[in-house]
């Protein structure tokens, strides 16, 4: 079943190097040049959590270690695009799940790199756009190998705001879709997933999922909860929740998290 709701109502992290010119602060670079660096080929994402009043952070997943993480960030508002470095982790999902339909990339077991751009001193209740360049393209990014989102910061207590809450999405059924067609053209500045993001009882991988959820994925901060389909009763695979819900969606708000217990968070959004 889908459940839908929409309720109407930088100062820039640095980076090596000057993100307007050379790494010396000499002459700009050559237009033609972009002077943000690679990632590895991304298999996952990019997508945001942990949005708050004045921080962020945008994550991805590669297969291969990469030799740069970075994004470029641009406020939504207007303003010059900046680049900001983070880290890459290096992760192992357990078990691999097959496919025997050509449209339905497996799950691949093994090691994995989730890399992390952390972003803070953001002004509160502001958008912005960012992107990811990658090596290569893949079934992600568009054909040159980057990979676009937008992200927004938190509004400040007692200020309206658009959010979008979602449940079940199962996009390989063919419904899911149009729910977002219709509803993230009204541009929410958060999402929230109510649990069972995705379903392996319905011969979906999660390198499906990703590939067919970006639209959502682009549109905001993503908070999702743990439905019984993501969750610890080995409901679809024995590991499905580490592999996937807590590896890739590992505490999407910082606060409430406590070093023994991330299946639970506080959000808190407008005051």
């Amino acid at each position: 079943m889908k459940r839908v709701l929409v309720l109407l109502a930088i100062a820039p992290v640095g980076c090596g190097g000057n993100p307007n010119g050379s790494a010396d602060g000499g002459a700009p670079p050559d237009a033609a040049i972009d002077p943000l660096c690679a990632s590895s080929p991304l298999t996952k994402g990019p997508w945001s959590m942990r949005a708050t009043e004045s921080a962020a952070a945008v994550f991805w997943e590669t297969r291969e270690q990469p030799a740069c993480v970075a994004i470029a960030i641009t406020p939504e508002a207007g303003g010059a695009e900046t680049i900001v470095p983070g880290v890459a982790t290096m992760t192992t999902v357990q078990t691999g799940y097959p496919s025997d339909r050509p449209t339905v990339p497996p799950d691949l077991d093994g090691t994995f790199y989730v890399n992390r751009v952390d972003l803070s001193g953001l002004p509160a209740g502001s958008c912005f756009s960012y992107r990811v360049r990658a090596t290569a393209p893949s079934d992600v990014t568009d054909g040159s190998g980057e990979a676009r989102g937008r992200l927004c910061t938190a509004k400040p207590a007692g200020q309206p705001f658009k959010f979008f809450a979602i449940g079940d999405t199962n996009p390989i059924l063919g419904h899911t879709q149009g729910t977002l067609d219709h509803t993230l053209v009204e541009k929410p500045e958060m999402l929230l997933h109510m649990g069972d993001l995705h379903y392996y009882s319905s011969t979906e991988t999660w390198a499906y999922w990703f590939i067919h959820m970006r639209t959502m994925l682009d549109a905001g901060p993503f908070f999702p909860a743990v439905g019984n389909h993501d969750g610890f009763q080995a409901f679809d695979t024995p590991t499905d929740y580490a592999d996937y819900t807590d590896r890739l969606f590992h505490a999407p708000s910082l606060d409430g998290v406590t070093s023994d217990d991330s299946s639970w968070y506080r959000l808190q959004w407008g005051g």
